[in-house]
């Protein structure tokens, strides 16, 4: 809540964010893995606000050093502001194109720590 406060603070205030959809796709990233960790947990019968390490800079850092996660982070974070704000792709294509980015980050990531912890177990 924070963050959004602050975003829409500094859209109003400095004008450095030229389009309302820009503070969208920062958003967009922790929204997904928000409501990806929600209906999970839920799923399995846990508490939705319960802790654990199934985030997506978890899984990042698991995988990769902090330095990368940052840098990887970054780009999704950057790539759909720069696709919508200076190439001018449709909000739609952009949303998708994230979108599916994130659905294949969360599969891949996900396998590689399933099959680290199947490892470990041997």
């Amino acid at each position: 809540m924070l963050l959004s406060v602050c975003l829409i603070y500094e859209y109003k205030e400095f004008k450095s964010i030229l389009y309302v959809e820009e503070i969208f796709y920062l958003l967009i990233l922790p929204g997904y893995d928000l409501l990806r960790l929600t209906i999970t947990r839920m799923a399995k019968g846990k508490n939705p606000f319960y802790g654990d390490r199934k985030h997506i800079h978890h899984l990042l850092i698991d995988r990769f050093s902090l330095l990368k996660t940052n840098i990887i982070l970054f780009l999704l974070i950057v790539l759909p502001i720069f696709l919508y704000s200076f190439l001018k792709f449709n909000f739609f294509i952009v949303l998708v194109l994230i979108t599916f980015i994130y659905i294949f980050m969360i599969l891949k990531l996900s396998n590689n720590n399933e099959n680290n912890y199947i490892r470990k177990k041997k």
